[in-house]
């Protein structure tokens, strides 16, 4: 029994010397006490890889995780920009889209002013036909209120307000909704005006209204003036238009040669009968190039310009006649007032 108790109560003892001289440290353990402490140490140890492992590998997830959120944030960012990129296309395009609004408006604004010269010139109560020249560049600028590029300019970049942005777009849609409207309706009126107009041509070629020469030269017009040979006044019943000998004489409307002949006071001449019921009359040809009979268009050459019968020099007397009456030309012809001399004679 002694020995089994102390047996139990055996210790291990430790003996530490630090040199000869000094005292021998002596440490008694009991063996209960070692195993106490090496489970604790092996318990530590064990906890100690468990949260080095647990740290590890959150640290591992937290850094996919942030590299995760830095994709998804670059992702996101360049979304944004592409957003703001599309805003800033979208903004410009609505502009663009607004100034071509604004284009189209004035230009149907042009197309109504030439509607109506159409219709006036249509439906004319007499055939006097006046052309007006096309606008230069600067005076569409001077018209339109329009810069030209290469002029100065400068100012502020400022963001755009929202407001704005609504503004234009509210305006642009109404504007848009307006052309589309307008532009049915006027391609409708346009067409009709259009049919009128080829009418109206149709009956310009049977009419003699085109300048009869090359030369524009009038010398004397229709009306009461001094004769040339007596110098007393007397009833000039045509128009006179000076030019070089042998220059083309053309027909001024579609027609048919009724006359083409000699006469001591007319010389050479030409008398064309239109469908539109007037007669055009060719004086002091050089030479007959049309024979009785024949059909001829607006723009054939009948003769040519010369001096024959009563006449001072090179000229072609062109008369019009209206319900067997002479009538005054100038308002017939289309290139009347352009003449390049001014010494008309009465």
């Amino acid at each position: 029994m002694n020995f089994k108790r102390s047996a139990k109560r055996k210790k291990i003892t430790f003996l530490i010397i630090s040199d000869a001289d000094s005292p021998v440290l002596r440490l008694h353990f009991s063996p209960a006490l070692l195993r106490s402490a090496g489970a604790f140490a092996i318990a530590l140890i064990v906890s100690v890889c468990i949260m080095y492992m647990l740290f590890h590998s959150t640290s591992v997830h937290n850094q996919q995780l942030q590299h995760k959120l830095s994709t998804v944030s670059d992702h996101y960012d360049r979304i944004i920009s592409d957003k703001e990129r599309k805003i800033e296309t979208l903004q410009s395009d609505l502009y663009l889209l607004s100034e071509q609004a604004k284009t189209i408006e004035r230009r149907m604004g042009d197309w109504e002013e030439l509607e109506q010269k159409m219709e006036s010139f249509i439906h004319m109560d007499h055939p006097e036909i006046g052309f007006s020249e096309p606008l230069t560049e600067s005076e569409q600028v001077s018209e339109y209120g329009l810069q030209e590029s290469g002029l100065g300019k400068g100012g502020e970049a400022l963001s755009i307000p929202e407001q704005a942005i609504d503004t234009l777009m509210m305006e642009t849609k109404e504007s848009l909704s307006s052309l589309v409207d307008e532009s049915g309706d006027f391609q409708n009126r346009f067409y009709a005006l259009l049919d009128r107009a080829e009418r109206t041509l149709d009956l310009l070629r049977v009419t003699p209204t085109q300048w009869p020469t090359d030369s524009t030269r009038v010398t004397s017009v229709f009306g009461i003036r001094k004769d040339p040979f007596s110098g007393r006044l007397s009833m000039h019943s045509g128009m006179d238009i000076a030019g070089p000998s042998g220059d083309p004489v053309y027909a001024a409307g579609d027609g048919i040669v009724v006359t083409s002949a000699y006469d001591s006071g007319k010389g050479y001449h030409i008398i064309l009968k239109h469908p539109s019921g007037l007669r055009s009359q060719y004086f002091h040809l050089r030479k007959l190039l049309a024979r009785e009979g024949e059909q001829v268009k607006q723009g054939d050459m009948i003769g040519q310009l010369g001096s024959t019968g009563r006449s001072t020099g090179p000229h072609l007397h062109f008369e019009i006649w209206k319900d067997g009456e002479p009538v005054d030309p100038a308002p017939y012809l289309i290139t009347y007032g352009n003449e390049e001399s001014s010494d008309v004679q009465r």
